[in-house]
Formats: C-alpha cells, sequence, structure tokens
C-alpha cells in the first residue's frame, strides 16, 4: 500500500459522497481514468467497463470500503515506522 493510492482513493470520495446525498453524480473524465485504474489496482478488476454507470457506482463503493478498512491500518503502519526521537 502507498500513500499515493489513499491520495487518489480520496479524490474520488467526494463522487461517492455526492452519490450517496443524492442518488447522482457528476464524475469526469479525468475521475473516471483514474477510478478505472484503481479498480485495476486495488479490485483486480482485469477490465473495468467506466462507460457502465452501474459498474462506475460498483467500484465507488468498492474503493470506499477498501479505504475505510485499509488507511487506518497503513496510518497506524506509519506511525510504527518513523524514528523515534532520542534525548
Amino acid at each position: 500500500m502507498t500513500q499515493q493510492i489513499f491520495n487518489d482513493i480520496k479524490t474520488l470520495l467526494p463522487v461517492l459522497t455526492e452519490y450517496n446525498t443524492t442518488g447522482r453524480a457528476q464524475i469526469s473524465i479525468d475521475q473516471k481514468l483514474l477510478l478505472k485504474q484503481l479498480a485495476k489496482d486495488i479490485l483486480k478488476v482485469p477490465n473495468p467497463n467506466i462507460a457502465c454507470d452501474s459498474c462506475v457506482v460498483s467500484y465507488l463503493h468498492h474503493l470506499y470500503s477498501y479505504h475505510e478498512r485499509e488507511y487506518p491500518k497503513f496510518m497506524e503502519q506509519q506511525k510504527s515506522k518513523k524514528p523515534k526521537k532520542t534525548k
């Protein structure tokens, strides 16, 4: 897991929040391309279909779930890697 993956997911979280709130969401082509890459890398979808609206929603939900589950673990790992200050 890298910080960049979590940064990429965080850029998509507002889209999911909008969808959860209103039942609609505007997602740009750049966001769709990022979503496609994350679906390949994290969700292991061999050929993500970003032209399919229900597929996009599914990828967003899965990435949100991944973020909620894995980000705290990642942050804990980062804390343990930081060198301790010596007196």
